[in-house]
């Protein structure tokens, strides 16, 4: 615990409860020094939150460097003769300035509290910089102040200063949630809809195995965040200067950390590698392609590999020249991640036929897919980052004129007790193209018996 009266300097440090977790002064490179929150007892050493990353001390100036609670009772990192240089500060409104005192939690929580309320005054979870670690909260905490907490990479593994990438949890249409990693005003890449238990364009994301990962939804102060529980087990997930997202672990056998899961991983979780209405297969090649009912909308750049300017619809749906929807049906596309920009709706009826029933009959609706978890979900324009999974993925329905479909469900106008019409369009011209051959066949050999018989006589 660091009190009014004392002050931490270079060689000493602060410690958690229970040994778990050091803060001190720690140096990423021979020129500058900084404050760092590290695991106390783990070697080589891995700094997971920096107060000053901003603000770096050069080592020429960092004799008189401290950590100490100042009169007006703010936690601040002082530089310079008698403190007189103010590298860092908590800034928050304290009313009693003799009672805050500072306390290293054993989650790694830095916390300045009143010492006699027990009230927290200010924490360090509450400002994160590259790692999301087991307690901390990584959402919107007040929709109406806008206040949210997000990761921002470091700029190198030897500057650990702001980066480029941000990797924040974005509501587009409640309660559809994603996450997204931007490099600067770029979005970078996209984890898919939260379905309750995972995200549904994260493969590896198997829900039983990352059951720590939880959504949390406030309705009295509006906030809605994620908290990771590590069962545990010293985990933790870091945004890295180079952009992907990074589940690591400590491995004690190896005595290391090791990644366990990395997002972005291949070239088609990058966001939007097909452009629009194109769909992104890694296990191909090339690995993007048009979406059924689509083509490249310049052949001469998709065939140089160039994707960017996506796909377009080779026939004009019938809504679009007469606004009804009579003629248009569905493509189903299994086993995909999920476009962006998705909406949710909430039909009559909370099921998969009713989502299909509301999207036909309303012709801004050009694909819809219900999820479990979630329900229906609906986009009205270009399909975006859409992308093909091997073993999981969701089933996404597109809209198309009729005469783009092959093996489809055609959903035809109908009461709303009879709300979807399933026409196999091959299965119905297999079937009537037995029968014709089992009529040929036995007219054939009806044949054959009676000119063996007229032989015999």
């Amino acid at each position: 615990m660091l009190t009014p009266y004392q002050a931490l300097s270079q060689g000493q440090t602060l410690i958690s409860p229970g040994n778990v977790f050091e803060l001190g002064f720690v140096s990423f490179n021979n020129y500058t020094l900084y404050v760092g929150i590290y695991y106390k007892n783990i070697v080589p050493r891995r700094v997971l939150w920096v107060a000053n990353r901003e603000n770096p001390i050069t080592n020429s100036s960092s004799s008189s460097t401290t950590l100490m609670i100042a009169d007006d009772g703010n936690l601040k990192l002082t530089n310079g003769m008698h403190g007189s240089d103010v590298v860092s500060s908590t800034k928050v409104p304290i009313q009693s300035n003799n009672n805050s005192v500072a306390v290293l939690l054993d989650n790694g929580n830095l916390v300045l509290k009143d010492n006699s309320s027990g009230e927290i005054l200010w924490e360090s979870f509450s400002h994160p910089g590259d790692t999301f670690l087991p307690g901390m909260r990584i959402g919107i905490m007040n929709v109406q102040t806008g206040d949210e907490t997000f990761l921002v990479a470091s700029k190198s593994s030897d500057d650990p200063s702001p980066g480029s990438f941000v990797g924040r949890v974005v509501t587009q249409s409640a309660p559809i949630i994603e996450t997204f990693i931007w490099n600067g005003n770029d979005t970078h890449w996209r984890s898919g809809q939260w379905d309750g238990l995972r995200f549904v364009g994260i493969p590896q994301m198997d829900s039983v195995y990352f059951n720590g990962l939880s959504f949390i939804s406030n309705s009295q102060d509006g906030s809605q965040y994620f908290t990771f529980d590590s069962n545990s087990l010293i985990r933790f997930w870091y945004l890295s200067p180079q952009g992907p997202l990074q589940l690591i672990n400590w491995d004690e056998g190896s005595k290391e950390f090791v990644v366990e899961l990395q997002v972005p991983d291949n070239q088609c979780d990058i966001y939007e590698a097909c452009g629009p209405n194109g769909i992104c297969n890694k296990d191909k090649s090339p690995i993007c392609q048009c979406l059924e009912g689509f083509e490249p909308k310049s052949n001469q750049e998709w065939s140089k590999g160039n994707w960017t300017d996506g796909c377009v619809r080779r026939v004009e749906l019938v809504c679009d020249k007469n606004n009804s929807s009579s003629s248009d049906g569905f493509l189903k596309l299994s086993g995909v991640k999920l476009p962006d920009r998705s909406q949710y709706q909430k039909p009559q009826e909370n099921t998969g036929d009713a989502c299909g029933f509301w999207c036909l009959n309303n012709c801004s609706c050009m694909a819809y897919s219900y999820v479990t978890g979630i329900g229906c979900i609906i986009w009205s324009g270009d399909l975006i980052d859409v992308q093909s999974f091997s073993s999981t993925g969701e089933d996404l329905f597109i809209r198309v004129a009729r005469s783009e479909i092959g093996t489809i469900h055609i959903y035809a106008r109908k009461k709303k007790n009879d709300i979807k019409s399933k026409v196999i369009l091959p299965v119905v011209a297999a079937s009537i193209a037995f029968f014709i051959l089992c009529t040929l066949l036995a007219y054939g050999f009806f044949r054959w018996r009676v000119a063996n018989q007229t032989g015999t006589d």
